[in-house]
C-alpha cells in the first residue's frame, strides 16, 4: 500500500474512541483495513496513538464504516470557523448546554421557530406585570423594608 506523503493530522480523542468502536462493530481491524484499503498496522498505530494518521486514511475508514462522522469539517469563513471552534469547546465543557443549542440550531436550519408555550408567554407576562414579587420584597425577619 506504500508510505503516504500527507502531513499528519491531529485529531480529537472523542474521535478515536469513535472509530475504534465502529471497527469492533465491523468486525475485525483486518477486515476494516481490507474494505478501507489501508493497511492494518495503520489502523492499529491510530487506535493506540502511537501515530498520527493522514487525512486520506481517515476518510477511507469514514467512507467505509456505517455510521461514523467524516473527520473534518469544512470551513466557509472565520465566522464559522469561530462557531465550530465554540461548539467544540462547549461540547467538551459543558455538554448538556450544547445539546439544547444544537436542537434548537437544527430547528432553526429547518424553518422551524421556536414559539413559547402560552403557559410560558402568561408567566413571562405576570413576572413583568409585577414589579417586585411580595416575597422577594420582605426582608429577612419578614417584615417589608421601610
Amino acid at each position: 500500500m506504500g508510505r503516504n506523503k500527507e502531513l499528519p493530522l491531529q485529531i480529537e480523542e472523542t474521535y478515536r474512541q469513535l472509530l475504534s468502536t465502529a471497527i469492533d462493530a465491523a468486525g475485525t481491524q483486518e477486515a476494516v483495513a481490507e474494505l478501507a484499503g489501508v493497511d492494518q498496522t495503520t489502523i492499529s498505530k491510530l487506535l493506540s496513538g502511537s501515530s498520527r494518521p493522514s487525512y486520506t486514511t481517515l476518510q477511507r475508514l469514514a467512507n467505509a464504516l456505517p455510521g461514523l462522522p467524516p473527520p473534518f469539517v469544512a470551513v466557509r469563513d472565520a465566522a464559522h470557523a469561530r462557531w465550530c471552534a465554540l461548539g467544540s469547546q462547549l461540547a467538551a465543557h459543558r455538554p448538556e448546554e450544547f445539546r439544547s443549542l444544537l436542537q434548537l440550531t437544527e430547528s432553526a436550519a429547518a424553518g422551524v421557530r421556536y414559539s413559547p408555550t402560552v403557559e410560558q408567554v402568561d408567566r413571562l407576562k405576570s413576572v413583568i406585570a409585577s414589579p417586585m414579587p411580595r416575597k422577594l420584597a420582605r426582608g429577612r425577619s419578614g417584615k417589608r423594608p421601610a
